[in-house]
């Protein structure tokens, strides 16, 4: 499911800044805490499905990178749009604290980056059989 998130759009990610969407990233974070893999194998079939490059869906993921670090606009716009969405306690335990805006765009760059590496390797061909 969390693989999913990042290309069901038309443009084939969620992780334009256009699409940007904040309960993604919490999803995203959620489920990774509940150890859930996202799944890796049906990424290249969700960018075909989708007709997108890899090279393009590469290039906005690196766009993106950069934007979750360097653009506090985006700290706050997730706070506000947590607090909506989740009970105060839960909103002041995390989203409130800074440090969670530091380990979220952690958790996305690090997940962001599996992405590529996952896309790029062509050894990692599976068969199902």
């Amino acid at each position: 499911r969390a693989a999913q998130r990042f290309c069901r759009q038309a443009d084939c990610i969620r992780v334009t800044p256009e699409s940007h969407q904040n309960r993604d990233l919490w999803d995203m974070a959620w489920l990774h805490q509940e150890a859930v893999a996202p799944a890796w194998g049906l990424m290249a079939r969700k960018l075909q499905d989708h007709h997108c490059e890899l090279e393009r869906y590469a290039s906005l993921l690196k766009k993106r990178y950069h934007m979750l670090h360097s653009e506090p606009e985006l700290a706050t716009d997730f706070r506000q749009e947590m607090r909506r969405f989740l009970p105060v306690q839960i909103v002041e335990q995390t989203a409130d604290r800074p440090e969670f805006w530091q380990f979220l765009s952690q958790l996305m760059q690090d997940l962001l980056a599996q992405t590529l590496r996952t896309l790029e390797d062509k050894s990692s061909v599976t068969f199902r059989m």
